[in-house]
């Protein structure tokens, strides 16, 4: 009889880096299991089984929450809405406060107390809706043989904060354990993860965990402590494990000119209040600023450039450097002309494919670029962009984005373009090793099948 295959992962937000990840676990598993059947866990299943053809279950109670994460009035920390009452065994200790004090001295049971009491405010209006999630979420794992818990930066709380990704992760591994159902993390990244809630929830969720491993060894690092051993392997990020597209023979709008390789720009919307979790409109506009004028330096070298997004709130960032390089009289080429749009994976590595430099502030702008043996000079808003750009061999071309100074910008991508053949085979090179060691992955995990 045929197995049955979850694909699980905040994935479905038209997110084409989260979305090269469930494609090549996928097809991955096709080739090692062609006859299993294959079921898709998301924030949006609509768009799972229209992109993937296989059906496809959400992984959060949307009747409630919709496809965002429910946010929580959060009290100073150590109070609650209701004072406890009183007990003999507190009053011997003066009073519940002195007792709620003495305990909250204790990491993990003050961390417990902090769950509790969320748990209780978040969950008492919706409580029913909840457990009639989590049963009919239940009665399908039932009928699931193997849980993926599919790569991506899953363990994070910048986004949603403990409730979010951490408590998602959580319930499913608990209902996996309770449906029989073997659960695997696999090459799943983490950070950032700061509240110590957030923590304690992913440790607890990856005790139910049948294997883990880790896209990287700082994420390893921060979940894994002396308390929580779990021991996972570390192998390379899943999107390098995807089968690229034949190259399209159409002609190129846009070619190299000369010895004027074609650059792609990657820009994400940091800091922007329509989409990041933090909101600075002074380091945003820092931001765009900053890409503006290292634009405006290629089009006056006469480089050929174009743009490309991996999700679709990039095309606003995007927009905004485009209305100031026209201000600026840098240029007056619309979008249509210098915007390669994509709406598909492999729409998005054939464009990758019409470059020969990336310059990515997304991650998996950067991890894609890669897989195409692109040398990438990479805006890093987060450690895990430069510690893989180190890993390849790349890490003089990593540039802080909090930190970006224009004229290093320019001088890097400067010593990037003269060493741009080298810096491409050593990727090839990488690329080649990443992708050996995911196939050994795959065969430890799906052999069990």
């Amino acid at each position: 009889m045929s197995k049955s295959v979850g694909i699980f992962g905040h994935y479905g937000n038209l997110n084409l880096g989260d979305e090269s990840i469930i494609a090549a676990v996928i097809e991955n598993i096709k080739l090692r299991l062609p006859d299993a059947r294959l079921h898709g866990f998301s924030i949006n299943p609509d768009d799972t089984c229209k992109r993937y053809g296989i059906p496809a279950y959400p992984i959060r109670n949307v009747a409630r929450n919709g496809t965002v994460t429910h946010k929580i009035k959060r009290s100073p920390m150590g109070q609650s809405a209701k004072q406890p009452s009183r007990s003999a065994a507190v009053d011997s200790l003066g009073s519940a406060a002195q007792a709620k004090a003495m305990f909250k001295k204790i990491p993990v049971v003050a961390d417990v107390m902090r769950l509790g009491q969320k748990v209780a405010f978040s969950l008492v209006k919706s409580l029913p809706q909840e457990m009639r999630f989590l049963a009919r979420s239940y009665g399908i794992l039932k009928n699931i043989d193997l849980l993926i818990i599919a790569g991506s930066n899953q363990f994070l709380d910048n986004f949603g904060g403990p409730f979010g990704f951490p408590y998602t992760l959580l319930k499913w591994s608990i209902l996996a354990r309770l449906a029989s159902t073997r659960l695997v993390y696999l090459s799943v990244g983490a950070g950032p993860l700061d509240a110590r809630l957030s923590r304690l929830l992913v440790r607890l969720a990856l005790m139910f965990s049948d294997y883990t491993s880790y896209r990287d060894l700082a994420s390893k690092k921060l979940i894994e402590t002396r308390a929580f051993p779990k021991n996972g392997k570390v192998y390379p990020d899943l999107a390098y494990s995807l089968t690229l597209p034949e190259p399209a023979n159409e002609p190129r709008k846009m070619d190299a000119v000369a010895d004027k390789p074609v650059v792609a720009i990657n820009v994400m919307p940091m800091y922007d209040s329509r989409y990041w979790c933090v909101h600075d409109d002074d380091r945003y506009q820092q931001y765009i600023e900053k890409v503006t004028a290292f634009c405006a330096k290629l089009f006056q070298e006469k480089y050929p450039v174009f743009f490309f997004a991996t999700q679709k709130k990039d095309e606003n960032v995007i927009e905004d450097v485009l209305v100031m390089l026209r201000k600026e009289n840098v240029t007056q080429m619309e979008a249509e002309e210098l915007v390669k749009r994509s709406n598909t994976v492999d729409e998005l590595m054939s464009i990758l494919a019409s470059a020969q430099i990336v310059v990515a502030t997304r991650f998996h702008g950067t991890v894609l670029s890669l897989l195409t043996e692109k040398p990438v000079l990479g805006i890093c808003y987060y450690r895990k962009t430069d510690d893989l750009l180190r890993e390849v061999e790349l890490g003089e071309y990593s540039l802080s984005l909090d930190t970006l100074d224009p004229d290093q910008l320019w001088q890097t991508f400067k010593k990037l373009d003269k060493n741009r053949t080298e810096a491409s085979e050593r990727v090839g090179k990488k690329i080649a090793s990443f992708r050996r060691s995911l196939d050994e992955q795959y065969d430890v995990v799906l052999q069990k099948m």
